[in-house]
C-alpha cells in the first residue's frame, strides 16, 4: 500500500483517540464546572456522535468524488478539533 495511506490511517486514528478521551473527560467536566446533571451532560454528548453519523455519510460521498480534497479536509478537521478542546477550557466556570 502507498505511503500516503499509512499516513492518513495514522492521522485519523491518532484524532480518534483524542476524540474518545476527550469526550470521556467532558461528561465529567460539563457536571463539575457547568453544573449540569449526569443525565443532561449524557445528552449533550451525543451531539458530537450524532452530527458524526449524519455527517459522515455526506462527506464520504463527496470525498468519494473529489479524492485530492482528503488531506485538506483531514487537516482542517484537526485544526478545528484542536481549536474546540482549546477553547473549552478557556469557558469561565459557573458559580
Amino acid at each position: 500500500m502507498k505511503k500516503e495511506f499509512w499516513v492518513i490511517i495514522g492521522a485519523i486514528l491518532f484524532f480518534e483517540l483524542c476524540i474518545s478521551s476527550y469526550i470521556d473527560n467532558l461528561n465529567d467536566t460539563l457536571v463539575k464546572r457547568f453544573q449540569f446533571s449526569y443525565v443532561t451532560a449524557g445528552y449533550l454528548l451525543f451531539i458530537p456522535y450524532g452530527m458524526s453519523a449524519i455527517s459522515s455519510y455526506f462527506i464520504g460521498s463527496f470525498l468519494a468524488k473529489n479524492s485530492k480534497l482528503k488531506r485538506k479536509i483531514i487537516v482542517f478537521g484537526a485544526i478545528l478539533f484542536s481549536v474546540g478542546i482549546f477553547l473549552s477550557y478557556l469557558l469561565p466556570n459557573i458559580d
